[in-house]
Formats: structure tokens, sequence, C-alpha cells
């Protein structure tokens, strides 16, 4: 019938509306960062190389980051909790953090907050059909796209805390002239996409 049909497409829109962002109703965190770690970013970033995020490995988590994992039954991974700061109008380069071939240090979603100038996200669907080569970061794999071999796939723009799916090429525009900050964290569990969707769900979490 034409209502299960409208159905059907309803939830066909839906999933793919949400493959690749679900906003969370979470509280604003950055109240909670040590404002030593802020300065500490600053510094990083002021440096030659520009290092373009700050390791949380032997900083103090958020208390809300810390409940809100004992909620999901999941523990956050200390090697992979960033916090990044993107002056004016910056863009960054097309990306995917980590190595999709390497799935010990590779996780396809994030739980970002972001906060200050304006947080926009594009996903890229990469039209070679070999992975560009590795780079080894210290600790880290990051894999860079040249933007002439993407297409583009979805642009969203972030508030406050959101769950993005990173299983993508992706790169994050500050389309403002104030800086931005984001502190982004994933579990230490393997957990695909659909698995974490569905804990916010379960959970009361998301912003409608």
């Amino acid at each position: 019938s034409r209502s299960i049909q409208r159905s059907k497409f309803c939830k066909k829109y839906l999933m793919e509306k949400n493959q690749f962002t679900l906003s969370l109703n979470l509280p604003d965190i950055r109240d909670e960062i040590n404002p030593a770690y802020i300065q500490e970013l600053h510094d990083l970033r002021a440096t030659e190389s520009q290092e373009p995020f700050l390791g949380f490995t032997d900083k103090v988590i958020p208390t809300t980051v810390i409940e809100l994992f004992s909620k999901l039954g999941l523990t956050p991974c200390t090697w992979k909790i960033n916090m990044f700061t993107s002056s004016a109008l910056e863009k960054q380069t097309i990306h995917l953090d980590g190595d999709p071939t390497y799935p010990v240090k590779y996780r396809p979603f994030g739980i970002n907050w972001v906060w200050g100038g304006c947080t926009v996200m594009e996903w890229y669907q990469y039209n070679n059909p070999e992975l560009p080569i590795v780079t080894n970061w210290e600790e880290f794999k990051y894999i860079a796209f040249r933007e002439e071999e993407c297409s583009l796939l979805h642009r969203a723009t972030l508030k406050n805390a959101t769950l993005v799916n990173i299983s993508h090429p992706h790169r994050v525009i500050n389309a403002s002239r104030d800086r931005r900050f984001c502190f982004s964290v994933c579990p230490e569990e393997a957990v695909t996409w659909e698995e974490i969707t569905d804990l916010c769900r379960k959970h009361g979490l998301v912003r409608e």
C-alpha cells in the first residue's frame, strides 16, 4: 500500500541522513577542559611543525565524557582522545584517521564536542581503487587524499556534541573568522557505526 511504501521511504531517508552524523543531547564540556590544555594546544599550533592536535594520554578526561562512556558500557580510548583547534577559515586536508587495514588502532567513528568558530564537516568518496600511502605519525596512522581524486558525499554543520562517522575520507572546515575547538573521543572497544547509533538511541542520547 501507499502508506507502507511511504514508511519504507522515510526509513530509508533517515538511514541515509544519519549515516554520517547523529546529534547528541549532551552537556557542553568546554568549561571542563583545563585552561592549561588550551594553552598547550595553542603552543603546539605555534610551533614550526604546527602540530594539529593535543593528545590526552596524560591528561584529565572531562567528567561528562567518563559518565557518558560508563552509561554506554564502553571505555574511553586514551590513545584516541584528542583536542583540535582551527584558525579563521582553516580547511583541513581530506583524510582518514587511521588505516582501515590495521584494525587494532582504527575506529570508524568519534564523538566530537565543538565550540567556537563554525564547524563544517565534509565526507568524500575516493575515486581510485587503491588507498594512498599511509603516513605514520608518532603512534598514529593517517591517510591523506588529493581533493581532485575525491567526490563530495555529504556536508553538515556540527554543533556541541555529535557522533561522526569517520570511515569515509573527510575533512573539517572552520567557516568562521573565530577560532574553533574540537574535543574528540572514541571507545577502546571495537564498535561499529550501527552499534554505537543503536546504543545512543537506547539511552536517549539523540538530539532530535
